[in-house]
């Protein structure tokens, strides 16, 4: 197929076989799949539509938390519908909102399994890996990845003491992280994406991380005895844990940002972008944890000059910060103050990681202990010394539950980052790439695998991005 049928596809899709429906290899940088071209306007029409959806979806949760379990369902079965019948940039955005609704759907507590976002996204990346048969190119090293955590399950399953049950609990809830995250770069690095489709999957994601931040706000004020200390606060978090809430949510900011200094978008979607930028932020800073803040601003910062090489970027950037400086400054940040009795101010200004130093330094004394095979999916609770918990870093985790086989899961999982970071392509999409990366990165440091988010940002890494410049037209589904 030549580039210029590629470039002019309004709609590639696999049930016509008349349409185009793979990239050859060496057009446009991808061995992936054909996507819908780049419009020179954009489409950023319906994009205030489904952020006030979700904002209304959001009260309606709160207050009628039955509509969780209803909302899961109805997610997953159009994820069905477009791994068996829609392009696989369609299941990349269905993929998205599955990442932003997974934390929702655990406040809400939705009858639905906990981990349903990981397998899901499993699933339905599965299944269209399977439509492209043979056209597919395996990406080898997340297979090695994955295959090299298996042998420590042999760890559980040699303790008499445990029961069949809790070795699955254990297996399923420590291992859908990781295969998550090996479906993720499978499925994705088959994928091109134009801008168009980057945007789309950059709304599916925030859509229903308004609807988390809403339902956070309401419990915030709605709460009774509502006290602030230096600790990471359930409460604000909408009665969840404030890690997962303040990372879906401090991500959800960032890839906002990243809208409203989109050079296509109009200034009244800039001015859209701009608002959830300010009321994801400020959410994920109530939980009182500082993860979700923290990630996000550092991936900018380090895609930021690739990012903003281009001039109507950089304008638009300088432009949103400084207006949403000033409203922090003037409106929202007093307020806040006021509202916690200062108590936000210095929870941002300590420096101390809470315990997780101490984690690190216990999960690398249990590997000491343990080198060949660790102590196996999920035991590293049950072999602290003085520090209780489960593990926070995924990289230390690795090297504790499955031992020299995590350490070389471990380089492994380098060697694909360090993949992504030598591709040449526009500088705008290495940026993309890096800010991906090291949100990836930096979470599964403070949050290990909790959720699904992490995985598919490390896939969202490996996807081919095609370059504004050379295609020109959009995504009409």
């Amino acid at each position: 197929m030549n580039r210029e049928v590629a470039s002019s596809t309004r709609a590639v899709g696999w049930g016509d076989p008349s349409l185009p429906r793979f990239t050859s290899a060496g057009q446009d940088g991808a061995n992936g799949v054909a996507i819908q071209s780049e419009s020179a306007e954009g489409d950023f029409g319906w994009i205030s539509g489904v952020f006030a959806a979700h904002l209304v979806l959001g009260f309606a949760m709160f207050y009628f938390r039955q509509l969780a379990g209803v909302h899961a369902l109805i997610v997953f079965g159009v994820g069905i519908w477009a791994a068996t019948r829609k392009p696989p940039v369609v299941v990349a955005c269905v993929a998205a909102y599955i990442a932003g609704s997974e934390v929702l759907w655990r406040l809400m507590q939705a009858p639905v399994p906990y981990e349903i976002g990981k397998y899901s996204i499993v699933t339905l990346f599965g299944i269209s890996l399977l439509r492209m048969g043979r056209r597919a190119k395996w990406q080898s090293l997340a297979l090695v990845y994955f295959l090299l955590l298996l042998p420590s399950i042999l760890v559980p399953l040699g303790d008499s003491q445990l029961g069949l049950d809790n070795i699955r609990m254990r297996v399923s809830f420590n291992l859908s992280g990781p295969l998550a995250l090996s479906m993720s770069v499978l499925f994705l690095s088959q994928v091109t994406l134009t801008p168009s489709n980057f945007r789309r999957i950059l709304v599916a994601y925030i859509g229903p991380s308004i609807a988390l931040a809403v339902a956070t706000l309401i419990a915030t004020y709605t709460a009774k005895d509502l006290v602030f200390t230096g600790e990471s606060n359930t409460i604000t978090s909408g009665g969840f844990g404030p890690n997962q809430v303040s990372a879906t949510l401090g991500i959800a900011a960032m890839f906002a940002l990243l809208l409203a200094i989109d050079k296509k978008s109009t200034m009244w979607n800039k001015i859209v972008a701009a608002g959830s930028v300010l009321l994801l932020a400020t959410q994920s800073a109530m939980t009182f944890s500082r993860g979700g803040l923290y990630v996000a601003a550092l991936a900018l910062l380090l895609g930021a000059p690739f990012l903003l090489s281009d001039r109507r970027m950089r304008r638009a950037f300088f432009g949103v910060c400084a207006v949403s400086g000033v409203a922090m400054a003037v409106a929202i940040i007093p307020r806040l103050q006021q509202f916690t009795g200062g108590a936000l101010e210095t929870r941002f200004s300590d420096s101390n990681p809470t315990n997780r130093g101490e984690l690190i330094r216990d999960d690398l004394r249990i590997w000491f202990d343990h080198p060949i095979l660790g102590v196996g999916p999920g035991g590293v609770k049950g072999h602290r010394d003085e520090v209780g918990g489960s593990g926070h870093t995924e990289y230390s985790r690795l090297l504790a539950e499955h031992g020299v086989f995590g350490f070389a899961a471990l380089m492994t999982l380098c060697v694909m980052a360090l993949q992504v970071l030598v591709k040449r392509e526009d500088r705008v999409s290495h940026g993309l790439r890096i800010t991906l990366l090291v949100a990836s990165g930096l979470s599964m440091s403070t949050a290990a695998m909790r959720i699904a988010l992490f995985a598919l940002m490390f896939g969202l890494a490996h996807a081919h991005f095609s370059s504004p410049s050379r295609l020109s037209g959009s995504l009409k589904s």
